[in-house]
């Protein structure tokens, strides 16, 4: 966490100044489903906006006067260059984040460029705060997860009048998954966000605590799921910010051919990268058969005294909830509302005003339960007998 945070800032997207010179908000993967999302959303709040993808007839964007579209090789510093000069901001949706690392946030530094990032997280985040770090700011971990998922927990944090005792945090479901997002799942382990199979005890990260837990039902989730326990880095940070001494994290997944590949997948070489994608990309696909896509984030917060609060988000596309916040960023970042310097956007976005605006948003909800319910422990719930519909 930065010591000299800025101001919080709620989930507004107001129109900005147009900085003499740099009009434009530049979009990195704007083919992608995230990408195409961000752009929508600027280009209707009335930002000039440039996309570039790597083949530009793939871009698929009305022609307007405000927006240019161009094709941009990340891998080429030229086409990367000639991309960034002239942008006030760089939003970089192009994947795999955790490959690409800080190649993007380097080339809009050098054309004086603020860098946004939906994803990033802390692999991007330690290289740009190193010595002399950027004259420019830098906001990474602007989407749902990393992101939202932070901000939850620390919203939630702030509803008791006592002490948190422990925070339990479920997040999962079934959606289409972009070639992006899934290398980026898979590469998530070996990037030092999170840690398999640990959990928080006693103020400290416990390794190898908890196992998976195969075919059970929770609330919230429907039919039968799985649990794989993993403890997140950005959970972490906000049992340090609000010293809280025990927490669990389960990445939730549908019983099915995906659930199994992520079972069975190791570290995966360079050179398997795209096969294991192929691979969870269909596997997904089989899954989902029959099913409408959602994704959720259940997150509860208990007291020593027994009270228990609960926070679900549920939306049917996490890509548009990551758009909203990246979107949100970005304008902030383009009006010089963030100080020079690096952060997460958990830093510089009221937690209270993000969830208040995603609950907005069409195909999202965001509901508080409390305080009768009880803590979900997926090491202690009913394996799955049968499919049933879950509710919220």
């Amino acid at each position: 966490m930065l010591a000299r945070s800025p101001r919080r800032h709620g989930g507004g997207m107001d129109r900005a100044p147009r900085p003499a010179g740099r009009t434009m908000i530049g979009i990195i993967g704007a083919t992608g489903m995230v990408g195409a999302a961000v752009a929508e959303r600027l280009h209707s709040a009335g930002f000039p906006i440039r996309l570039g993808g790597r083949r530009r007839s793939a871009i698929n964007h009305p022609t307007h006067a405000d927006i240019e579209s161009t094709q941009v090789d990340i891998t080429d510093p030229v086409s990367l260059d000639a991309f960034c000069r002239n942008c006030s901001v760089v939003v970089n949706c192009a994947g795999p984040s955790y490959r690409i690392l800080d190649t993007v946030a380097r080339a809009a530094f050098s054309n004086g460029a603020h860098y946004v990032d939906p994803a990033g997280d802390d692999p991007v985040y330690t290289r740009l705060e190193q010595p002399p770090g950027p004259q420019r700011a830098a906001v990474v971990s602007a989407g749902l997860l990393p992101g939202v998922s932070a901000m939850i927990p620390s919203w939630l944090a702030t509803r008791f009048d006592e002490p948190i005792r422990r925070l339990s945090c479920l997040a999962g479901g079934i959606a289409p998954l972009s070639d992006a997002a899934a290398a980026d799942f898979l590469l998530s382990e070996e990037a030092g966000i999170g840690q398999p199979l640990a959990d928080w005890s006693n103020h400290q990260r416990r390794t190898a605590a908890l196992r998976p837990i195969r075919q059970i039902n929770l609330p919230f989730f429907p039919g039968s799921v799985s649990a794989f326990p993993y403890l997140p880095t950005e959970l972490e940070r906000v049992c340090h910010r609000y010293k809280v001494p025990e927490a669990r994290w389960f990445n939730i997944f549908p019983a099915g051919q995906a659930e199994q590949v992520i079972a069975t997948l190791g570290p995966i070489p360079d050179t398997g990268l795209d096969d294991a994608v192929a691979q969870l990309r269909s596997a997904v696909v089989h899954d989902m058969q029959g099913q409408a896509p959602y994704h959720r984030i259940v997150v509860q917060a208990a007291t020593d005294a027994g009270e228990v609060r609960t926070t679900v988000l549920s939306c049917e596309d996490g890509y548009q909830v990551t758009a909203f916040v990246t979107a949100t960023v970005a304008t902030l970042v383009h009006s010089d509302q963030i100080p020079n310097g690096v952060y997460r956007a958990e830093d510089i976005l009221d937690p209270s005003d993000i969830i208040t605006s995603l609950h907005g948003l069409q195909g999202v909800s965001v509901i508080e339960i409390g305080p009768s319910l009880e803590l979900i422990d997926p090491t202690q719930a009913q394996t799955s007998t049968h499919e049933e519909e879950g509710e919220l």
